[in-house]
């Protein structure tokens, strides 16, 4: 009975642990998405960013940063007072990306839908400055250079993002440098 007992207890901690695994798996699958996501929306608006010595293509804020995008339409090329801008924020744990302006397109927006949510899990604060390598305490970093033209953005996701990082509550962190590619700096 004993040979049984030790059977039934090993395979039931296999099981304990196999279940564990995938959880943390899956929660850690669901955060790298969910910045995959953010970063990718925000690679290809800042591309698209334009300005002058004068107007920046990007600026920042407490909460995040803007990136300004022509109209397209031909008639202001160089009055950029009448274009859109996205806002990346985090506002708590929630980050989302805003579109405002006055370009056309359905609901006045250039870019759909006009508000946007790519997490809840972001690890909250917002700091001007760039990502620490190792235990980054924030959950959004962008760091401006070269004129407003360029910005390296990092963001931190936790499963339970007000608690500490363990292995129930896995961290991901992301960075990632992106151009303005259409900016004068004259």
């Amino acid at each position: 009975m004993s040979l049984f007992a030790v059977m039934t207890l090993g395979f039931y901690s296999i099981d304990i642990f196999a279940r564990n695994h995938l959880l943390v798996s899956k929660r850690r699958t669901v955060l790298q998405n969910e910045l995959s996501r953010a970063l990718l929306s925000m690679s290809k608006w800042v591309v698209q960013g334009i300005g002058d010595v004068n107007n920046q293509p990007l600026w920042g804020s407490a909460t995040g940063f803007t990136v300004n995008l022509y109209c397209r339409d031909g008639k202001t090329p160089d009055k950029y007072t009448d274009d859109t801008w996205i806002t990346y924020s985090l506002g708590g744990n929630t980050l989302t990306a805003s579109c405002g302006g006055s370009c056309a397109g359905p609901g006045g927006n250039a870019c759909i839908p006009a508000s946007e949510i790519f997490s809840k899990h972001v690890v909250a604060g917002v700091v001007n400055g760039a990502m620490p390598g190792n235990n980054p305490a924030s959950g959004l970093y962008y760091l401006l250079s070269e004129n407003n033209s360029v910005v390296e953005v990092g963001l931190v996701t936790r499963w339970l993002p007000g608690q500490a990082a363990s292995a129930e509550n896995p961290q991901v962190a992301m960075k990632v440098k992106l151009y303005a590619r259409g900016t004068s700096v004259h």
